[in-house]
């Protein structure tokens, strides 16, 4: 299980698993250059531990969660460096932003932001009043529109029917299908949206 939390000005990232989560502390002990990553999204170095005090690894507590140091406080954001996402350009999000895993990772363990940034070539930021910044509202819709178990399913299905049925009479059209819940998915979408237009408020 992954958590967010702010101390002391840092965004902290807390790891705690069932089936146990003291690994990284003794990857850590094994390898001071191992990088640790979680959900195929976070990577994290010995250095990006947050430690209490003068606390080390030998004292570490394994009943606790392992704590990373996520972001720094920049002013009214909190700036993630891409290092840790794995990507070029670093990521500010608002200090006010209410963050949770799903800003990062998508079904399937997808990285959010290694998506974004193969688009945008520039330092993201989510919320705030600062210019071209991403408003809150407008990243959460981003992020629904990534698709879900189903129609990743439903892709790859479609996929492999237009090559398979070229060899053999049985295969499933399940690329008219896929045309056909997309199409019906995007009406929804309309509908929706007009029926908001017409709304007193005018806000969805």
């Amino acid at each position: 299980m992954i958590k967010f939390d702010v101390k002391n000005e840092l965004l902290v990232l807390s790891y705690q698993a069932d089936q146990g989560h003291a690994w990284p502390i003794d990857e850590f002990k094994r390898d001071k250059n191992y990088i640790v990553t979680l959900k195929k999204t976070f990577s994290f170095v010995k250095e990006d531990l947050y430690l209490l005090h003068n606390e080390n690894l030998s004292d570490f507590d394994l009943d606790n969660p392992v704590e990373f140091i996520l972001g720094r406080l920049k002013g009214e954001y909190f700036q993630i460096q891409g290092k840790i996402l794995g990507i070029n350009n670093s990521v500010f999000i608002h200090q006010e932003v209410l963050i949770s895993n799903k800003f990062f990772t998508a079904t399937r363990n997808i990285s959010i932001f290694q998506k974004i940034s193969k688009l945008v070539p520039e330092d993201i930021y989510i919320g705030g009043n600062r210019a071209n910044s991403i408003p809150y509202l407008d990243f959460m819709r981003l992020i629904k529109g990534f698709p879900n178990t189903y129609e990743i399913d439903r892709y790859a299905n479609a996929r492999l029917s237009v090559v398979l049925r070229d060899y053999f009479e049985s295969v499933v059209d399940y690329e008219k299908k896929y045309n056909r819940y997309m199409n019906k998915k995007i009406s929804i979408k309309v509908s929706f949206r007009q029926a908001c237009m017409k709304s007193l408020q005018g806000v969805c």
